[in-house]
């Protein structure tokens, strides 16, 4: 019988950057030094822009409020249908930026300029392609609802319960998206509701 032996346990403290507003965590700040300045930085939650330098006594910040962005979520698919004809639709959780906000900057966005990766957390593949820019195509944006928000659509929507953005059904989808259905429209002429094959909530 192999013996018991204490286990060695090690602890390690990280210190993050809290928003002013909301105190959600903004994002780590091990990696800065003394002197540093930084920012501007986003509150994925409320959308403040905060930038900062790190002093010998601790960090002082500046809240930009010119500068505040807009919690959104986005809806992305395939930008093919794969072998059976069905597309794979994502959901992102991000923050809208001041003047880059217009459908033809959302669509530059995510359909020629962003890599998958940097929105979706995940090393993505195209064959041995590791940077496959236009793998997903932009579908809409909206601003992100509120709790009170999403209850109202819950309310307005007779047959749909638990209406917020952990509960994507196919109907949820497009009660939230609205450029969903002038999407769907366009594919071939066909505007019946197609086959969901896979949906993700990513972001934050």
């Amino acid at each position: 019988m192999n013996p018991r032996i204490p286990a060695v346990l090690e602890s390690e403290t990280k210190n993050y950057l809290k928003c002013p507003e909301c105190s959600s965590r903004i994002g780590s700040v091990d990696h800065l030094k003394e002197g540093t300045r930084f920012g501007i930085w986003y509150c994925q939650s409320c959308g403040t822009a905060v930038s900062g330098t790190v002093l010998k006594t601790g960090i002082d910040i500046v809240v930009h409020d010119d500068e505040r962005s807009t919690p959104s979520l986005t809806l992305l698919r395939t930008s093919h249908p794969l072998s059976t004809g069905d597309y794979v639709y994502i959901v992102v959780r991000e923050v809208l930026f001041p003047g880059f906000n217009s459908p033809e900057h959302l669509s530059y966005w995510y359909n020629e300029h962003s890599c998958p990766t940097n929105y979706l957390g995940l090393q993505i593949f195209e064959g041995c392609n590791s940077d496959p820019h236009g793998l997903l195509q932009w579908v809409d944006t909206i601003k992100r609802p509120t709790t009170e928000e999403y209850q109202a659509m819950s309310e307005a929507s007779s047959g749909i319960k638990g209406f917020d953005e952990t509960d994507l059904s196919w109907d949820n989808l497009l009660a939230l998206f609205p450029r969903l259905q002038v999407v769907l429209d366009l594919d071939d002429g066909i505007d019946v509701k197609p086959k969901l094959v896979g949906l993700g909530l990513t972001g934050e």
